[in-house]
């Protein structure tokens, strides 16, 4: 079995201990009290709750280390010829923001968690939300896969 290239699991590994270490003021979400730490999750992602409690810093290290994440998987991906170069290509054009590097991604997503019947919702939903945002969806396409992403991760 193929491992996956040690720089790039050497960074991957950095982001996810530098966004836990960050989070409640340098614990762990894991910490002392397991009701935080399930708090933080809808259906095992990070969802709202833990975004509103990360400082800019650690909002940013969450979003690189989860384009890393879709840049690793297709890279394992297309070494194992299971995706063609133009379809990761266009895989990742169409998961990561990319067109309008100008605009700050973690204001799309705080902007979104303003609203708290968001706040369950995983931070991963939130950023394809954001992305469709400044990417020029309209308010009502917004609205509609907002309310559906409410109904999948009501609890």
């Amino acid at each position: 079995m193929s491992e996956m290239p040690k720089g790039k699991a050497a960074t991957g590994l950095a982001v996810v201990l530098a966004l836990l270490a960050g989070l409640s003021g340098g614990a762990t979400l894991r910490g002392q009290n397991s009701d935080t730490y399930e708090r933080f999750r809808s259906e095992g992602y990070l969802n709202g709750l833990a975004w509103i409690v990360m400082g800019s810093e650690e909002k940013s290290t969450f979003l690189l280390g989860y384009e890393d994440g879709v840049r690793s998987g297709l890279d394992r991906a297309e070494y194992h010829k299971w995706l063609k170069e133009e379809q990761g290509n266009k895989l990742l054009a169409e998961l990561l923001v990319r067109e309008h590097p100008g605009v700050d991604l973690a204001i799309e997503i705080d902007h979104i968690y303003k609203d708290d019947s968001n706040l369950r919702l995983p931070i991963i939903y939130a950023y394809v939300v954001a992305k469709a945002r400044i990417n020029g969806a309209t308010e009502d396409s917004i609205k509609m896969s907002l309310e559906r992403l409410r109904k999948d991760f009501a609890q």
